[in-house]
């Protein structure tokens, strides 16, 4: 609920699943529906979509452990999707980026099958900047270094929205 980075995640298949998680009153829990299929990344940098990334992780589902070991998860990039899709991807990633009001950089997560086409998951206003991280690898696709990925934050940061 307010860890990120999949902390916390659980994939619910069967009541001996369920009785294996570790919840108390306390405990804040966000249940959603389980989305087969494609898992797809798409960033917005300098307030334009370029390329969509799917994430294959080598073991179950792209958790923290995946996320952030090197070699644990391939990314595809672009992703082996339809042009179609892609194109959903990117067009639904800058009409949420605009929609909330975000300036410069977010990222967009979806989940794509034949069943339900593509679903959005969630945006994340600051996505991660370090060695496995999905924007700064789509900048590099697109021809934007890591150095100017950062310069394009910093001068475009704005300090009097706090």
């Amino acid at each position: 609920v307010s860890d990120g980075s999949s902390v916390g995640l659980h994939i619910i298949e069967s009541v001996d699943d369920l009785e294996n998680i570790k919840i108390n009153e306390k405990s804040e829990l966000l249940i959603e529906k389980y989305i087969s299929g494609q898992e797809l990344t798409c960033a917005v940098i300098n307030d334009k979509a370029y390329v969509v990334t799917e994430l294959r992780p080598k073991t179950d589902f792209y958790d923290y452990h995946n996320k952030y070991t090197t070699g644990a998860t391939e990314h595809v990039i672009p992703a082996a999707v339809p042009d179609e899709v892609a194109e959903i991807c990117k067009d639904y990633a800058m009409r949420i980026h605009k929609a909330l009001g975000c300036r410069i950089i977010s990222r967009s997560d979806f989940r794509y099958n034949a069943q339900d086409g593509v679903v959005f998951l969630e945006i994340n206003t600051h996505p991660g900047m370090t060695p496995l991280s999905l924007v700064p690898e789509q900048a590099k696709y697109v021809g934007v270094s890591y150095e100017e990925l950062c310069k394009l934050l910093v001068e475009n940061a704005d300090y009097r929205r706090r």
